[in-house]
């Protein structure tokens, strides 16, 4: 920011930044059995960009379930579309996504897709490789609860006449590809595992990208490895909706498996389709000694609950690097018009995703929308639009309407900062968050420092055991007694300190800082590992003028007045041609000598740093460095109270964002952690859906008290990872990647929970 005379100018922060168009991403729900729901939903799709790759599910009580809630939650829908009787509410809190209701009146699932036909534009890889686009593929023109129909409909998708014509008349990409009755010509036999021949792949290998298999921050749902190299063939009645989701829903999840459908009323028809490398999926037993007696050379699997292990990253070929401007809490981004579906203007409706940038990463939830959304986005006139946090950035619905504009996609949007999103979020569960006299003071001690890469200045185990015993705080028992008597028999004396500086700030307490020469201070924080002794003095007399420059230390005179005798401090900026005692008023000389030697220069500790170390910051500090040195893209907030009404719940030491994961900490200096403290961590934690708990402080690692918090932890069951980091750890110069914690367990399969000593 520069400030002149005149005006003010705010210069406006830049970040690089990956936007990417892609088609809409939906869960639909739909009642038990509901086939003519099913059905309608299934004709609407096939007619849209990607529409094979939408989940349904019925409504049974299983869909909260962890295994189907995992499977949404790392298919990353972009709305869930609810056609059932259960709760929208409900549905939204358990898949962290917005619901759309489709018993609304002005409901249109029209405006939640991009049809075939408004694909006009030619992307880069289709004119680079032309053989990806199929020159004739097989569609069935209905779809009904008949089994013959069933069988072409699921497999080789959807073609009405009416949407044929229109596709025809057209200027899309795919109306050159001969669209043949599946019904009348297909060669089943030859047809049915390949995917290059069925209409409801179309947009396959256009809108292919890459695999993320293989994370290893992913549990591996998959581990038979299911759907990877031969044919699969999912069996059931055609009446039995469930097994019918269970195809289409893994066909999602395995986009480029070799899976195909058929009912049991087709068996003897359809027998040639089922070699002996065909391996056979059914959901129940009944099914499984059907298909057993006929088929006793294949593999038979009954598949109770989805297989997955990775995201497919689908139209990286429509992805745009940039650098975005951040103005204030709004960012702009551009997205050229030849990486749309549309060189036309006439796209339909797609999401733009952004992603790059840190602020962009948050835990998502059905309604951060809200917070999100731009300014100008009324939600009553424009019910369809969702801006969102998703598992890669953030996720905006786009309606691409502007023929007389080829220029691409100006989109603005708003990105509140970490603290005013926390806020946001806690108050959606019905809590306030207020800052403390502490988040200034932490503040203002990070801002002489010039930020937190240079805070390594206190966080040297010897820098920060010198400040702590230079702090003004000979605390006696004279003044507990005279001023906090109920603190006598406290067991913490970090809280005794706390009050005391409270105390020596409002001046009911006088306690004078301590003066030191520069020949107290070397031997003080001299380096040890540092053998030659002119190295050594060098590199203590380096941190002592560090220390001074970033004003953690005041250098000045210290003398006593000759008229009056008092003890005076005058730091080197407040000296004038004519100084005054600031006891007896009287004029005095600075005087060159002192009891007939030299008066060098003398150091005290600025009053804001040992306001710090009075309220337990700079144990803070030390936290936040630590977090910093794992990540310097860390976003955080610090000494924070939770209040419920005007009741106070809790407070928050630090909540900082660790890359993409979000977690709670609570720092001491010299003590292990009450009981009473785990649990309010435990409970607020599990409020936010935190992903880590951390807890900070200055004792050994093999301390007693470190033990019972292992040991307690352990009894509560935490399923997330409880850091704690001690002494050794904090001021280590090579710390632990705590990044690692978050991969999944390759011996178990699972994410590391539960008490973690560092």
């Amino acid at each position: 920011m520069v400030i002149n005379k005149y005006k003010l100018v705010i210069k406006m922060q830049e970040s690089f930044a990956t936007t990417k168009v892609r088609p809409i991403r939906k869960v639909f729900i739909i009642n038990e059995n509901d086939f003519c729901t099913f059905n309608m939903i299934v004709k609407h799709l096939m007619g849209e960009i990607d529409g094979i790759y939408n989940l349904i599910f019925e409504s049974f009580p299983i869909i909260f379930e962890s295994n189907i809630t995992e499977f949404v939650n790392r298919f990353d829908p972009d709305i869930v579309i609810n056609y059932s009787i259960l709760d929208d509410i409900a549905l939204a809190k358990n898949f962290k996504t917005e619901v759309h209701s489709a018993h609304v009146s002005d409901f249109n699932l029209f405006r939640y897709g991009s049809p075939l036909y408004t694909f006009t534009g030619m992307p880069y890889l289709l004119r680079k490789y032309p053989d990806l686009l199929p020159t004739k593929v097989y569609s069935s023109s209905n779809i009904s609860t008949e089994p013959n129909d069933l069988f072409f409909g699921l497999n080789y998708g959807i073609m009405n006449k009416k949407d044929y014509v229109r596709l025809k008349r057209s200027q899309s990409i795919f109306k050159d590809i001969l669209i043949e009755c599946a019904h009348k010509k297909v060669n089943i036999e030859d047809t049915i595992f390949d995917d290059q021949r069925k209409f409801c792949f179309i947009t396959n290998q256009i809108g292919s990208g890459h695999s993320t298999s293989g994370s290893v921050y992913a549990i591996n749902h998959n581990l038979p490895n299911l759907f990877e190299k031969d044919n699969f063939c999912f069996i059931s009645k055609a009446n039995d909706l469930n097994n019918i989701l269970f195809f289409w829903n893994e066909r999602v999840a395995f986009n480029h498996s070799k899976t195909a459908w058929l009912p049991i009323e087709l068996l003897d028809a359809e027998i040639n389709i089922i070699k002996d490398n065909t391996t056979l999926i059914c959901t129940n037993k009944t099914d499984a000694q059907t298909l057993e007696t006929k088929y006793p050379n294949n593999k038979i699997i009954i598949i109770k609950e989805y297989y997955f292990n990775v995201e497919s990253e689908r139209w990286s070929d429509f992805e745009h690097d940039q650098n975005i401007t951040f103005d204030k809490e709004k960012v702009v981004v551009r997205h050229p018009n030849e990486k749309t579906f549309s060189d036309t203007g006439f796209g339909g409706c797609y999401v733009l995703e952004i992603k790059g940038n840190n602020t962009f990463n948050y835990p998502k939830n059905y309604f951060f929308d809200e917070l999100l959304r731009a300014k100008n986005i009324d939600k009553k006139m424009f019910p369809t639009y969702f801006t969102r946090f998703s598992n890669k950035g953030i996720s905006r619905y786009v309606q691409h309407f502007s023929p007389f504009d080829t220029s691409g996609i100006t989109d603005a949007f708003n990105i509140p900062d970490f603290s005013s999103t926390l806020r946001f979020h806690f108050s959606k569960i019905g809590y306030t968050l207020k800052e403390t006299p502490k988040t200034f003071i932490l503040g203002q001690v990070i801002n002489l420092l010039k930020g937190l890469n240079n805070c390594k200045l206190l966080c040297d185990r010897k820098i920060y055991t010198f400040i702590n015993k230079i702090t003004p705080h000979n605390r006696t028992e004279s003044i507990i007694k005279s001023h906090l008597p109920e603190l006598l028999n406290s067991p913490h004396k970090d809280t005794i300190a706390s009050y005391l500086g409270k105390l020596n700030d409002i001046g009911d307490v006088v306690i004078p800082s301590k003066i030191l020469t520069i020949e107290n201070i070397l031997p003080e924080i001299s380096d040890n590992e540092i053998k030659n002794k002119e190295s050594k003095k060098e590199d203590a007399i380096l941190k002592v003028q560090q220390l001074y420059n970033n004003k953690i230390l005041l250098r000045g005179k210290n003398f006593t007045c000759e008229h009056c005798t008092a003890s005076l401090w005058f730091a080197l900026e407040d000296f004038s041609r004519i100084n005054y005692c600031n006891e007896c008023g009287n004029s005095i000389n600075i005087p060159i000598t002192t009891s007939n030697k030299s008066t060098g220069d003398h150091f005290k500790i600025n009053h804001l740093v040992s306001r710090a170390v009075d309220q337990g910051q700079l144990a803070t500090l030390l936290l936040i460095h630590y977090l910093y040195s794992q990540s310097t893209s860390i976003l955080y907030i610090a000494n924070y109270e939770i209040y419920d009404d005007s009741k106070l719940l809790s407070d928050i030491d630090v909540c900082v964002k660790l890359g993409n994961k979000l977690g709670l900490c609570e720092c001491k200096s010299k003590q292990s952690f009450s009981e009473k403290q785990i649990d309010e961590l435990v409970f607020i934690a599990n409020k936010i859906d935190c992903d880590f708990i951390l807890l900070s402080c200055l004792l050994s690692k093999n301390d007693d008290g470190i033990s019972r918090n292992i040991d307690y932890i352990k009894e509560k069951n935490i399923n997330i990872p409880v850091f704690i980091i001690t002494d050794e750890e904090l001021f280590s110069p090579t710390p632990k990647r705590l990044y690692s914690y978050f991969e999944v367990n390759h011996r178990t399969n699972k994410f590391h929970s539960g008490p973690i000593l560092i």
